[in-house]
């Protein structure tokens, strides 16, 4: 999006742009600030910062050239564009809007020999400073993004990137997010928070200010879906303890593995149950083991069935028929 906005008769074209926060990605901080030259504050306005910035003021930003890490030189002027820094030979300015004719064009600069910031037009500075040689145009530079599994994805400008190094526009604040939750080769995660150089912060989305060398990482925790269940021979789906409590099956939970946590673990056990005239009591797990209770521990979503023996339960009229129960063969002798 473009605004325009009118100055001194002059059509002044800029670019709307996340509001900037702390020192340009150029600047080591406080030490850089030790008084104004051409340089440092054109290099100032391309980050999109006006005289006065309470962060990184360009009035202050001390720098003999333009660093070649964050600007591309070119040396005519064609294809100059707004936001681009002018070049002369021992001077630069920054360019706000291209005029047509290209004399027209509107320059802010810093002026060492009369220590301020003037706004003129590209033959008022050719005048002074000779004709204009080049200029240089911002960069992007590689800030990781990523998540703290590997692959996933993560969000720049609205849009979904593959996670790890991106390349931004140091310029300007990055909107950045993640999804709440991503399944990557059949894992299931959930977001927690972010890690970044100023340390954890809770919300999934949030502006980065791209700076070198840095890293940005968002933190989920891995989570499981599980099923438990029963094999009742012939019988119902009964009931199943997980947890220590007493459960209808079947019983569905989540369970989560925490960013820096162990791997989880869930303890189930197959309890004896009677359903109309039949006893079952538990056998074995699916997998064989017949431990009972058992503590699973838990490295994949999937099922847990315990499966049963059944028997029926012994007539109620033995006593009245003289007849005995065998429990050997479960039948009336």
């Amino acid at each position: 999006m473009r605004y325009a906005l009118v100055i001194t008769g002059i059509l002044v074209l800029g670019s709307t742009r996340l509001a900037a926060q702390g020192h340009i990605a150029p600047c080591n901080g406080a030490n850089d600030h030790t008084g104004g030259i051409c340089y440092g504050y054109a290099t100032g306005r391309a980050a999109g910062r006006s005289a006065g910035d309470a962060n990184c003021n360009p009035m202050t930003f001390y720098q003999n050239y333009i660093n070649p890490t964050f600007f591309t030189e070119y040396y005519n002027l064609n294809g100059m564009s707004n936001g681009d820094i002018v070049k002369f030979g021992n001077h630069v300015a920054y360019v706000v809007y291209v005029g047509n004719p290209l004399s027209t064009t509107v320059l802010d600069q810093y002026s060492t020999m009369r220590l301020r910031e003037e706004r003129v037009t590209l033959a008022q500075a050719e005048s002074e400073f000779g004709s204009a040689v080049g200029y240089y145009r911002a960069k992007t530079i590689g800030v990781t993004v990523q998540n703290n599994f590997a692959g996933g994805e993560v969000i720049i400008w609205g849009s979904n990137r593959s996670a790890g190094t991106q390349n931004l526009d140091w310029t300007q604040g990055i909107p950045v997010s993640v999804e709440p939750t991503q399944q990557v080769s059949g894992k299931n995660y959930e977001y927690r928070y972010w890690n970044t150089p100023n340390g954890q912060q809770s919300p999934r989305s949030f502006t980065l200010y791209p700076r070198l060398s840095e890293s940005y990482t968002a933190t989920y925790a891995e989570y499981f879906n599980l099923t438990f269940q029963n094999n009742l021979p012939g019988g119902p789906a009964g009931q199943i303890k997980v947890g220590g409590t007493t459960q209808s099956a079947p019983y569905y939970t989540t369970v989560y593995k925490e960013p820096g946590a162990g791997q989880p673990s869930v303890t189930a056990e197959g309890i004896y149950q009677e359903h109309g005239s039949v006893q079952f009591t538990f056998a074995q797990w699916s997998d064989g083991n017949t431990t009972n209770p058992r503590t699973f521990s838990i490295t994949t979503s999937g099922t847990v069935t315990a499966s049963y023996s059944a028997k029926p339960n012994p007539p109620t009229n033995v006593a009245a028929t003289g007849f005995g129960w065998s429990e050997c063969d479960n039948k009336l002798d």
